[in-house]
């Protein structure tokens, strides 16, 4: 997957999960992984505006617990939504790796 823009990597966390990654495909979201903690972590291939779309038109749904707009089925599993940072990209014991003497000329 080459030229992966980090703006357009994804949380979506799912307590609920998804049937497949069929389901977010169809908002144009690649499943990239998942973790422990039911978070999807996704590249949102059109640079979101498919998701925000089908967002838009969820939202405009009857206002009642649980949510009745369009796609519920979909959004309704959602918990949350976050931009994949810079602190997602830190691995654990990254700072505890010896410095390398790049760029030095002896």
């Amino acid at each position: 997957m080459d030229g992966v823009d980090p703006r357009f990597v994804f949380k979506i966390k799912s307590e609920a999960g998804f049937a497949d990654d069929h389901t977010l495909s169809l908002r144009e979201l690649e499943v990239l992984g998942t973790d422990d903690s039911a978070t999807y972590f996704v590249l949102a291939e059109d640079g979101g505006r498919a998701f925000a779309a089908a967002l838009e038109r969820y939202g405009q749904g009857e206002d009642v617990e649980g949510g009745a707009g369009e796609l519920k089925s979909l959004y309704n599993k959602i918990d949350s939504i976050a931009v994949y940072g810079p602190d997602d990209r830190r691995g654990p014991g990254v700072e505890d790796l010896p410095e390398v003497g790049l760029g030095r000329v002896s």
